[in-house]
C-alpha cells in the first residue's frame, strides 16, 4: 500500500504547475499557522512542493521540537564562527557544538577513474546509460548511478531492476565467451535525451530551488523522473538489445 500511496502521489504533485500541488501546498501552510504561528513564516518554503526532498512526518515532530521554551529558532546567515559560537546579526551566541546538516554533495567523485581514452570527469560520470554502465568504461557497472535515484519512493525496486539487467549483461559475456562490453555513446546519448530529459522538462525539481539533485550548473542529474514501474519495462526491454546496445570484443 505505501508504495502505491507513493506512485500515486508522485504522479499528483510532482508536476510542474501542479493545481493539487497548489492546494496541498496552501492547505498545509495554513495548518502550520494554525498549529505553530511563532515559526510557521520562518519555515514555509517559497519554491514548489517536491522541488528539494520531501521528509514526512506524522507528528510533527520537527516542528514541536522548535517551540520548546529551551530552542530557538534563527533564520539570518551566520556572519562567523568564532572559538566561543557564532555571530549573527551583529550578535555573538555562545554555542557547545555546531552540527552542519548542509545536505548531500553526490556530483563529486571520491576517486578518480580510468577509461579507455583517459581520465574521466566528474561531468561525464553524470551521464549513464539507464543510470548504469558508461562509454569509456567497458565492463562497469553501477547502481543508483545518474538519473536513477528516486525523489518520491524507495529506490530498492530500482536497485533490484539494476541488478538484473547486470547480471543479464555477465551472463551474456559468459555465454558469448566475450572479452568485454562498452555500452555505445548514442546509446547513452539517446537514453538521455529522449527519455530523460523530457520527462524532467516537466517535474517540479527542474524549476529555481537549490538542491543535491542539481550540480553546479543546476542540472537534474539525480532523479529519475517517471514512476518506478516505467523504469522496470524500459530497462526490462533493453534485456533483449544487449548485443546491439554495445560495443563488443571477442
Amino acid at each position: 500500500w505505501i508504495y502505491w500511496r507513493n506512485e500515486i502521489i508522485f504522479m499528483l504533485i510532482f508536476g510542474k504547475n501542479s493545481t493539487i500541488s497548489k492546494r496541498f501546498s496552501r492547505e498545509i501552510a495554513i495548518g502550520l499557522k494554525t498549529l505553530f504561528p511563532q515559526i510557521a513564516n520562518s519555515l514555509i518554503p517559497n519554491y514548489p512542493l517536491g522541488c528539494k526532498r520531501i521528509l514526512i512526518s506524522d507528528k510533527l515532530e520537527y516542528y514541536h521540537a522548535l517551540v520548546q521554551p529551551n530552542v530557538s529558532l534563527i533564520t539570518d546567515p551566520i556572519e562567523s564562527i568564532n572559538e566561543t559560537g557564532i555571530v549573527v546579526n551583529n550578535r555573538h551566541i555562545q554555542v557547545d557544538d555546531i552540527i552542519y546538516a548542509t545536505g548531500f554533495q553526490v556530483g563529486s567523485a571520491l576517486f578518480s577513474i580510468e577509461g579507455t581514452r583517459g581520465p574521466v570527469s566528474n561531468e561525464y560520470q553524470n551521464e549513464a546509460f539507464w543510470g548504469i554502465t558508461y562509454n569509456q568504461l567497458p565492463n562497469y557497472f553501477r547502481l543508483l548511478g545518474p538519473n536513477s535515484v528516486l525523489g518520491h519512493n524507495s529506490v530498492l525496486w530500482i536497485l533490484e531492476c539494476q541488478t538484473q539487467y547486470t547480471i543479464c549483461c555477465i551472463k551474456s559475456m559468459i555465454s558469448n565467451s566475450m572479452k568485454c562490453m562498452e555500452i555505445k555513446q548514442e546509446k547513452v546519448d539517446r537514453w538521455y535525451k529522449e527519455t530523460v530529459l523530457p520527462g524532467l522538462e516537466k517535474k517540479v525539481w527542474t524549476t529555481s530551488c537549490s538542491s543535491w539533485y542539481k550540480d553546479e550548473k543546476g542540472r537534474v542529474f539525480v532523479i529519475w523522473p517517471y514512476s518506478t514501474s516505467s523504469y522496470w519495462w524500459g530497462l526490462l526491454r533493453c534485456h533483449t538489445t544487449i548485443l546491439d546496445d554495445y560495443d563488443i570484443t571477442y
